[in-house]
């Protein structure tokens, strides 16, 4: 199985926290790894493009080695 990053939306377990706000979590991860969960997708979008461009950077090393 191909290791891929995503980022999926999920339901916190808690709701009595913010009964009248409608709350979701963002979590970016992949197969083995949680990044990160946030309440905001501008952060969650952030942090996936960043650590697909981490990604992308140390496969060019690889190759100049």
């Amino acid at each position: 199985m191909k290791n891929r990053l995503l980022i999926t939306e999920c339901e916190p377990h808690i709701r009595e926290a913010m009964p009248r706000r409608k709350a979701v979590l963002y979590k970016v991860h992949d197969n083995s790894t949680v990044f990160l969960l946030t309440h905001s997708s501008q952060v969650a979008e952030y942090v996936y493009k960043q650590l697909k461009l981490d990604y992308k950077k140390e496969l060019e090393n690889v190759g100049k080695i």
